[in-house]
């Protein structure tokens, strides 16, 4: 069976897989987010 499947693509989606595929998100800020940790820095001034 031959089929073909068009894909429209909006480059500011986010792509690649998640949840168990181990590969995330990226693109947006939401992709960004899951890159980034909180840390909390006390420092003298």
């Amino acid at each position: 069976m031959r089929g073909f499947s068009p894909q429209v693509v909006f480059p500011q989606t986010s792509w690649g897989g998640g949840k168990a595929s181990g590969i995330g998100r990226e693109l947006g800020s939401w992709g960004l987010s899951a890159f980034l940790g909180i840390k909390h820095i006390t420092a003298p001034r």
